[in-house]
């Protein structure tokens, strides 16, 4: 799948693996269908760090308590910052600006996904993040 928008705000990413699945958001946008890591923007003023733990509460209601920094790529036009949540508190429930855009032709499906399933994946997004994603999930068994 190709992007042909080019984006200017950096984003940050959660890779969270629980029970040896990964979350992921499956996206329906129009015509198109895809899967991405949960995140967002990294907004004016912020760092990657602040950022990703703003969009992990407002889009899945958790706290992180514990991250690390596993990767950054470039993604079309930005810098996509990725971070391996190591512990967090509450339950995955979609929120924030994600859940007030839904609608038939805008779903924000959060969905747990096992390594299987993920390495079929033809449609995930950003591609040139896949690989990373799984060698940091071998690495965790």
């Amino acid at each position: 799948m190709t992007w042909t928008k080019t984006l200017t705000k950096d984003r940050a990413s959660g890779i969270i693996i629980k029970d040896n699945k990964i979350l992921l958001i499956h996206r329906f946008n129009g015509d198109r269908e895809y899967w991405v890591l949960p995140g967002g923007s990294v907004e004016e003023g912020e760092t990657a760090e602040i950022a990703l733990v703003r969009e992990m509460k407002e889009e899945l209601t958790i706290e992180v308590k514990e991250k690390k920094k596993v990767f950054t790529i470039p993604n079309v036009g930005r810098e996509e910052h990725n971070f391996l949540i190591i512990d967090y508190r509450g339950e995955f429930i979609l929120g924030g600006p994600e859940a007030e855009k839904v609608s038939e032709t805008n779903k924000y499906i959060l969905t747990w996904v096992t390594i299987e399933e993920f390495f079929k994946l033809t449609n995930f997004l950003p591609e040139n993040a896949k690989d990373k994603v799984l060698y940091i999930w071998k690495k965790l068994k």
